[in-house]
């Protein structure tokens, strides 16, 4: 095999030509119904190929919904309009997102200490709200954890990854659209844990004053559960990102199930609507897009599924291949000496992934870590039968933490 004398423009082109190609197979094999977003950009093999591929699939891929790059739509738009063209029609954004794994993964580190441990059942009234006290007698609800009994194995709440939802959402609004990340400490625990805690009061008078009228619209407002919100209402859109995505989504759409069991189907909201972005491939996509209706993805979400070359052939008409190397900095180390006490050791991800593929964690922490820190994700990761009151005391105490005593800044 001989040398293959690569340019930044036989590159581009190569990537080019995949990614036609790709979007003519996606096309011609996936039904019309699933949205098309780009999760593109950190990823990219070149901020040219970032622009064009954007305006590419904007224009050609069918279900094309919107993107997350933010420099390729102002690069687009800012020369669409100078050249006098009306971006709108050319395929230019709309600029389309979600919650990144690392804020999720710093809430939680920072504030570890309210992911509330039940360890015996007793219960307290302290203003207002129940609140379950650990063997120790501490407040599980509050900064610091009580010790399990053997009786009662330690269940933990997902309070800092059901925090981190509230914090974007009570800043950015949007509840007609938002949506849930479960995965990060494992989606069964996440879900349990939405379903076990209320939405704090001062969560929703800060979404109403700085958001007039987003709860009003919100779909977990207009078809109420006869007993109550839960954070789990909040989200009409679900991303599953790791895993067994029918495995995923099949947890999902069964909590949702028991939930409004029993309730007319006129006073429900719609079903959860799920964004895959755990992709392997274009024939993921093709085969996805006719899973049963109950699990079918509503949106697929992909980035360097779009990206990458063609062979090259060398002076002997061999082939050469030429693949993407990734180099993704994570955020694993968060110190802050309002969190003294109460902080994980690390930031860190567990996914849904069985073999612990998604597993990330900070390295350079002593012999010994990696094991608390995984045995801490899987007790936070398993769906347990949560106490309600308990959960959404800590999650209120966070939360006012947080935003009315500036724990953080």
């Amino acid at each position: 095999m001989e040398r293959v004398r690569l340019t930044p423009g036989s590159l581009l082109a190569s990537a080019l030509a995949r990614l036609a190609l790709g979007v003519a197979r996606l096309n011609a094999r996936v039904p019309p119904g699933p949205r098309m977003f780009l999760f593109a950009g950190r990823r990219s093999s070149s901020r040219r190929f970032l622009v064009l591929q954007n305006w590419y699939c904007g224009l050609h891929l069918r279900g094309w919904a919107g993107t997350s790059a933010l420099l390729a739509t102002a690069t687009l738009d800012g020369t669409l309009r100078a050249l006098g063209s009306r971006p709108e029609r050319l395929g230019v954004g709309p600029l389309v997102g979600t919650l990144a794994h690392e804020t999720l993964m710093l809430t939680d580190q920072l504030l570890a200490g309210y992911d509330v441990q039940q360890a015996t059942g007793a219960a307290t009234e302290q203003d207002g709200a129940t609140t379950t006290v650990g063997a120790a007698g501490q407040d599980a609800a509050g900064p610091q954890h009580a010790q399990a009994s053997a009786s009662h194995p330690r269940c933990l709440a997902q309070v800092g990854c059901l925090l981190g939802h509230l914090l974007l959402l009570a800043s950015g609004g949007g509840l007609a659209a938002a949506t849930a990340l479960p995965d990060t400490q494992g989606t069964p625990g996440f879900v349990a844990s939405a379903l076990a805690a209320r939405p704090p009061r001062e969560f929703l008078a800060d979404l109403e004053a700085r958001y007039p009228g987003d709860w009003a619209r919100a779909p977990a407002r207009a078809a109420p559960h006869p007993e109550g919100t839960v954070v789990f209402d909040l989200f009409p859109v679900w991303r599953l990102d790791s895993g067994s995505y029918c495995d995923m989504a099949d947890v999902v759409m069964t909590a949702w199930e028991e939930r409004w069991r029993g309730v007319e189907e006129g006073a429900r909201p719609p079903r959860p609507r799920f964004i895959h972005s755990n992709l392997e491939g274009w024939e993921s996509v093709v085969e996805l897009a006719r899973a049963p209706e109950r699990v079918r993805p509503w949106a697929f979400a992909f980035g360097t599924l779009a990206d990458g070359f063609l062979p090259f052939q060398d002076a002997t008409g061999g082939e050469v291949e030429v693949h993407l190397g990734s180099l993704v900095m994570k955020a694993v180390q968060a110190r802050h000496p309002g969190a003294v006490g109460s902080a994980a050791e690390s930031a860190a991800k567990l996914g849904d992934d069985s073999a612990g593929g998604k597993f990330e964690f900070d390295t350079r922490l002593p012999e010994g870590t990696k094991e608390r820190i995984l045995e801490r994700l899987g007790l936070l990761s398993q769906a347990h039968d949560l106490e309600g009151d308990a959960v959404s005391q800590a999650l209120a105490q966070a939360y006012s933490a947080v935003t009315r005593e500036h724990l953080l800044q």
